[in-house]
C-alpha cells in the first residue's frame, strides 16, 4: 500500500495549502498626492509540486476575495471596490498555465518563471510571474511581485475629490506566500 502511495504522489505531486498566517500578499499604488498600499485580508491558495526527478510546479491556484482589499481608509476602500467591479465579479483569481523555467539556486532555493491566467475585474490575460521559490522539509515558500496596469483589465484608475486626486495606472502585487503539506 505505501508503495502505491508513494507511486502516486510520484506521478501527480504533493499538495501544498496556504498557511496564511505565513503569508501577506499586497497591492502597491502611485496617486498624485502619495503613494499606497492595501493589505489583502481573505485569500485561499493550493500548490502541487512534483519532487522526484526533476523539480517542478504542476499546478498553482490563488483565490483573492477583492472586498478584503484593506487600505485602512473607508473612500479608498469604496473606490478600490468599485474600479474592481466587486459586485459583478467579487474574486480575483490566478491559475497556473505553465511553469516556463526554474533554476536551482542553491539546496532548497529556486529561481522560477510561472505563466499563468490572472482573472481581475471579469477580465483574464495571460501573464508571466518571476518568483523565488524556498522549499524544506514540510513547506514551501513563493515570494515576488508583479506590476500590472489597471486599463489591462478594463478597469477605470480611481480619482477622488472631483478628479483632483488620481492613481496611477500602475499597480505591484507583492507577496510571500507559506504553504504547508
Amino acid at each position: 500500500m505505501s508503495l502505491l502511495v508513494g507511486l502516486c504522489i510520484g506521478v501527480y505531486g504533493q499538495e501544498y495549502k496556504i498557511h496564511k498566517e505565513e503569508s501577506s500578499i499586497k497591492v502597491l499604488g502611485t496617486s498624485t498626492v502619495h503613494d499606497w498600499h492595501e493589505d489583502v485580508e481573505k485569500f485561499s491558495s493550493k500548490l502541487t509540486i512534483n519532487n522526484t526527478e526533476a523539480f517542478s510546479v504542476t499546478a498553482l491556484e490563488l483565490k483573492i476575495v477583492a472586498e478584503s482589499l484593506e487600505s485602512g481608509k473607508s473612500l479608498m476602500n469604496k473606490l478600490t471596490y468599485e474600479a474592481l467591479k466587486t459586485k459583478k465579479h467579487p474574486n480575483i483569481l490566478f491559475t497556473l498555465v505553465s511553469q516556463e523555467k526554474i533554476s536551482k539556486v542553491k539546496d532548497g532555493e529556486y529561481d522560477a518563471l510561472l505563466k499563468g491566467n490572472l482573472t481581475i475585474a471579469g477580465v483574464k490575460k495571460e501573464i508571466t510571474i518571476k518568483l523565488k521559490l524556498i522549499q524544506n522539509e514540510t513547506e514551501i515558500i513563493l515570494k515576488g511581485n508583479k506590476t500590472i496596469k489597471m486599463t489591462d483589465y478594463e478597469m477605470k484608475p480611481p480619482t477622488a475629490m472631483f478628479g483632483t486626486i488620481k492613481t496611477g495606472d500602475e499597480v505591484t502585487i507583492e507577496f510571500k506566500t507559506t504553504y504547508k503539506l
